[in-house]
């Protein structure tokens, strides 16, 4: 459009709109009450149109205000009506003056102006439309009582006199409850379309205009009356602009923002759920009722190999299932989707990738429903354990194989024992048969040669069996039950026996708890400690005492759960459970063997002067490691020693 075609338009406007308000006003001159009629038959239709849009929709839409006006309107309608039908000369309602149409004309401005200035403050707020309703009635009725009971209100006008002042307060009241009403629409106009907000606040100033018009005016039907009704049908113009047609026209930009701002709001709450999801470590998908994905998270697709708008929309079983299970777990969905089986709350299967490779997925099923109650899609969220499942595999085969090695090892254990004690009994035999039957011929030195064998043959049958009960601690041991280890200690005591009179022992221990395990191992695990305690005694007798007490998962250094290190030595975490001591008054152990005496075959004495196979504390560590506690020890050279064992509270 040129520069010129567009002023031209514009004048074009300008003199229809000139016409259009020089014609009511030239009608209302010559023939007033045909002028009055039609004007308020044009804002009484207004008013109607407004209620009946707004009503009918009241079921689809959230906007309070637009429900609170239109139920407002429908009321100052019926208050317009009847001051037209009461207007004098119009012969419908009888009449004998002009002070029933004014009171009902300032009775329906009252009305307008409080429902324009009570409206905003129903934005965002919940609206009982039928309450609204009932008040609106009420309220009418009681000013409809008032009126024609004419007992209640001043006069308004005058026969002769014209208008009251009580009609002049109520104009300027009225005019002046529009004005804050317009600018409680601009503070909260946010909440309104720009386009909607402009004609509504318009409507109000020029009905402002209209009030102060009739304000001033002598006569009704005066200039000045004439252009109050014009201002007035302007403003029912606007308000008509407004309401009906953006929301027959327009609907989507009736009368605020709220359906866009809704949609928007929508979009970012979508948008952050998806963002949630995303996040999530765990694939996140649903699929709805015929078997198309809705939605995946980020790692759903990482797992699948594939971009979201690639597994959008794709049948799940025909594209991520594989084809050997395809039809069985269609039928499980199938079957999930009409109610007749519930979601099973965990469950493994595997999915197809985009490289066609296998993964396994642990999953987590929900079933969601549509507002009708009938179940619409599952949502679903898996974990990938493929790598878990492969190691457990590993491992279940590694300990098959080892489960295997051990079974092989204890029999070759057995056989090559059974395989050396005999020929070793046979020597020992055969030897103290010759000492026996002729020590008399054999000189000291063929005699001491007698004995060396002889003791060697029972050290080398205690290595022998000591060897044995090493194998034996893991393929050997019996399944774990309540072991009350005071009772155990007991028949430890009994077994050394000879050894602790002997070396005039003196034995003490606390109260000692009932815990899982293998009895018999821990009576072993006793009779070791308390024998490796006599044994290795100094000069005095020894002095040894044996106690536990509870633990709750400590870790290095931690006082409460493990004595501190005298050197540097840093222990392990230790779980929850008992920590047992045996602690002597012994020859005590160097820092630098501490580690090294609880492996196989190391002794750090010689056998003239200490006699052992170097497998006890071993053995003691292996069945300590069995019923997954640590062993260690506590010492100093001279000052005896702590041989400190946890039992976890739970034994596996």
């Amino acid at each position: 459009m040129t520069k010129q075609s567009g002023s031209f338009v514009r004048l074009l406007t300008i003199l229809s709109v000139a016409a259009l308000l020089t014609w009511p006003y030239l009608t209302g001159r010559s023939n007033y009450l045909l002028f009055h009629s039609l004007a308020e038959t044009f804002s009484i239709v207004i008013c109607c149109g407004i209620f009946m849009i707004a009503w009918n929709a009241r079921r689809f839409i959230d906007n309070n205000y637009f429900l609170f006006i239109g139920t407002a309107y429908l009321f100052v309608a019926i208050l317009d009506l009847l001051h037209t039908f009461s207007y004098k000369g119009a012969g419908i309602l009888p009449s004998n003056d002009a002070d029933v149409p004014t009171l009902l004309w300032i009775a329906a401005r009252y009305l307008q102006a409080v429902s324009l200035l009570i409206a905003p403050f129903f934005l965002g707020r919940k609206l009982r439309h039928n309450v609204v309703l009932a008040v609106y009635g009420a309220v009418t009725g009681l000013l409809l009582a008032a009126i024609f009971l004419r007992d209640v209100f001043p006069p308004a006008y005058l026969e002769g006199a014209g208008v009251t002042r009580f009609e002049l307060a109520s104009e300027y009241s009225i005019a002046l409850i529009l004005l804050i009403s317009a600018a409680l629409l601009f503070i909260k106009k946010e909440e309104f379309d720009q386009q909607v907000l402009l004609l509504l606040a318009w409507s109000i100033i020029i009905s402002i205009a209209s009030e102060l018009a009739f304000a001033f005016s002598l006569q009704r039907d005066d200039a000045v009356g004439i252009s109050g009704h014009i201002f007035k049908l302007i403003s029912f113009y606007l308000i008509y602009k407004a309401l009906i047609e953006t929301g027959l026209v327009k609907p989507y930009k009736l009368l605020f923002n709220n359906l866009k701002r809704s949609e928007e709001r929508l979009r970012e709450e979508r948008d952050r759920a998806q963002n949630y999801l995303d996040v999530a470590r765990a694939l996140i998908v649903i699929v709805n009722a015929d078997q198309r994905v809705s939605l995946i998270n980020r790692k759903g697709c990482e797992l699948l190999g594939f971009d979201e708008d690639e597994v959008l929309g794709r049948n799940w079983f025909d594209a991520f299932v594989p084809a050997r299970m395809r039809e069985e777990l269609r039928g499980v969905f199938s079957k999930l989707m009409t109610g007749e089986i519930l979601p099973v709350e965990y469950y493994e299967n595997p999915v197809v990738t985009k490289s066609g490779e296998e993964k396994i997925v642990a999953w987590h099923n929900a079933v969601l429903v549509d507002p009708d109650g009938r179940i619409s899609s599952t949502l679903s969220s898996g974990e990938d354990i493929t790598g878990r499942r492969r190691a457990e595999e590993q491992l279940a085969r590694k300990t098959a194989e080892l489960e295997r090695s051990n079974a092989e090892l204890e029999q070759f254990a057995s056989v090559v024992s059974h395989e050396l004690k005999e020929p070793l009994l046979s020597i020992g035999g055969f030897a103290e048969l010759l000492r026996e039957k002729y020590h008399d011929k054999l000189d000291n030195r063929a005699g001491g040669f007698l004995t060396y064998i002889f003791d060697g043959t029972l050290r080398m049958e205690r290595l022998i069996n000591d060897l044995l009960t090493y194998a034996r601690v893991t393929t050997r041991g019996r399944t774990f039950e309540p072991v009350d280890c005071s009772v155990v200690l007991v028949q430890a005591l009994s077994n050394l026996r000879m050894a602790v009179e002997a070396s005039s022992a003196v034995i003490t221990a606390d109260e000692l708890p009932e815990v899982m395990g293998d009895e018999t191992q821990f009576i072993q695990l006793f009779q070791n400690l308390v024998g490796n305690a006599i044994k290795y005694r100094g000069d005095a007798p020894p002095r040894i005492h044996v106690s536990a007490k509870p633990i709750v998962a400590c870790g290095p250094g931690n006082a409460e759960c493990a004595p501190q290190s005298r050197g540097e030595r840093q222990y392990p975490e230790i779980p929850s459970g008992w920590l047992f001591s045996v602690s002597d008054n012994g020859i005590g152990i160097e820092p630098r063997y501490f580690e090294r005496i609880f492996q196989i075959f190391e002794r750090l004495h010689t056998g003239d002067k200490y006699s052992g196979t170097g497998i006890g504390l071993a053995v003691c560590k292996k069945i300590v490691e069995r019923h997954g506690g640590r062993i260690w020890v506590e010492s100093e050279p001279g000052q005896g020693s702590i041989i400190f064992f946890t039992i976890p509270e739970r034994c596996e």
